[in-house]
């Protein structure tokens, strides 16, 4: 299933597409054990945050990698280094989730 999910991720991709959200949230539900996927959303991920939507699925899914997730802390601290009137707050707050289950606070 994991590897189905992995097609939706990958290029090439429009911008209205809601099938990259979609898996990445369905990645989230799997939890730590999509993390074998990381590497390549990573290479990916150009064309994984060209949306809010995306972005914050991308969010929801780095959270629910917990620590596993560090390597995308650049992400992370992409969306927290813009500023806050040009994200929505809900892109913003998954980003603050993300960056706290990456720290295991």
């Amino acid at each position: 299933m994991i590897d189905d999910l992995a097609w939706f991720l990958r290029p090439p991709l429009s911008r209205k597409d809601p099938r990259p959200s979609h898996a990445l949230l369905a990645l989230a539900a799997i939890g730590p054990a999509s993390a074998v996927l990381l590497p390549e959303a990573l290479e990916n991920a150009a064309v994984l945050v060209e949306t809010h939507q995306r972005r914050e699925s991308v969010m929801e899914w780095l959270t629910a990698l917990g620590p596993a997730a560090s390597p995308a802390c650049k992400l992370i601290d992409a969306v927290l280094a813009e500023k806050p009137a040009e994200v929505p707050k809900s892109l913003r707050n998954a980003a603050k989730r993300a960056r706290k289950a990456i720290s295991g606070e």
